[in-house]
Parts: structure tokens; C-alpha cells; sequence
């Protein structure tokens, strides 16, 4: 394209820059949306919200296990099974001597029960989501850790590896079967 007044011949073109990085950003906008709404950040989403309805703050009030109950009784299935216990032989589940708990009443039950004195901090880390193929279901592999203040003052961790499977009921991620094992 020829400019006039710029010189004989001159060649005015767009910068190579500014196209990349409008692919750039197209890929960003459309990777960002992707992941905003994946089943992956999804299920996340509800492990978080667990780990804030099983986590006791020091001093809790009368009310701080029925709101708990209430913020867990929406991410469980209807028949939602809990099993924790020392490791099978196969590493797989919880082996002899495992309890059991069946049924989204029972485990509310057992959580309204749950009291720790000064508190306890629930969090899950190492966290892998595995989607099944028609993406109605998912099985989670990670540890939970609950930090407690220790008897010594010092913070007192345990953890645990746990297997959560989760089914898609009526558009949402809930907790169908969950097993605990020592780590």
C-alpha cells in the first residue's frame, strides 16, 4: 500500500504483534470460560463447601452445628454411604473393623454430633478429580487434613486419605459414597 509523502515504495503493514495477541486473548476468553464452567471446578466447589461445613470454630455456639448439618444436608445424595477404617488389604477401601454409615440422615446425625473443644479446621489438599466418561459421575482421591489445637499449644494435624464419589442428581454435584482411611 503506498503512502504519499512518506517515501517512494513505502509499505505501511499491521504489526504481526497484534494479531497474535488477539488470538492470544480469543484462546484465553475461551479457555477461561471452559474452566469456569467445567464439572471439575465444580466438584472442587463442593469440596470446599464441605470442608467449611465440617469445620468447627472454637467456641461455637448453639447454633454452629445446626448450621453445618444444614450446609452439608445439600451435598449429599438421598443414600449417601460413608465407610472409615483402617486400609483393605488391596489399598482400595476400608478393610475388617471399618464403620459404616448409610443414608443422608445417619451422617447429618453423626456430624451434629461432632464437636471438637477450640476448634478444628477441615481442609482437603492433593486433590485429583477423575470425570467418568458420560460425565455423571466422578471419584475423587485426596487427603483431609483436620488441624485442632494440640494439648501442648502446638497445632495438632491428622490426615487421612479419602475417596469421594460424586453422582450429578438433578444438575448437581452430590456426594454419593465417601471412604475413609488412615494415611
Amino acid at each position: 500500500m503506498y503512502q504519499g509523502g512518506r517515501g517512494c515504495g513505502t509499505v505501511v503493514r499491521t504489526p504481526m504483534w497484534k494479531a497474535i495477541a488477539a488470538v492470544v486473548l480469543l484462546l484465553a476468553i475461551v479457555l477461561g470460560y471452559r474452566w469456569w464452567t467445567s464439572d471439575e471446578r465444580a466438584i472442587r466447589k463442593q469440596l470446599t463447601a464441605i470442608a467449611e461445613s465440617l469445620t468447627v470454630t472454637p467456641n461455637e455456639g448453639s447454633l454452629g452445628p445446626v448450621t453445618r448439618v444444614a450446609m452439608l444436608r445439600r451435598m449429599l445424595a438421598p443414600d449417601v454411604r460413608v465407610t472409615a477404617g483402617p486400609a483393605s488389604p488391596d489399598g482400595d477401601a476400608a478393610g475388617a473393623g471399618a464403620h459404616s454409615l448409610v443414608g443422608r440422615d445417619a451422617v447429618l446425625g453423626a456430624a451434629s454430633r461432632w464437636a471438637a473443644p477450640g476448634g478444628v479446621k477441615v481442609d482437603f489438599v492433593n486433590v485429583r478429580v477423575q470425570l467418568s466418561d458420560d460425565r455423571g459421575s466422578a471419584r475423587v482421591s485426596c487427603t483431609a487434613t483436620t488441624t485442632s489445637p494440640g494439648a501442648s499449644g502446638e497445632p495438632a494435624v491428622d490426615a487421612r486419605d479419602v475417596r469421594i464419589d460424586f453422582t450429578r442428581i438433578e444438575g448437581a454435584w452430590l456426594v454419593s459414597f465417601v471412604d475413609v482411611t488412615a494415611a
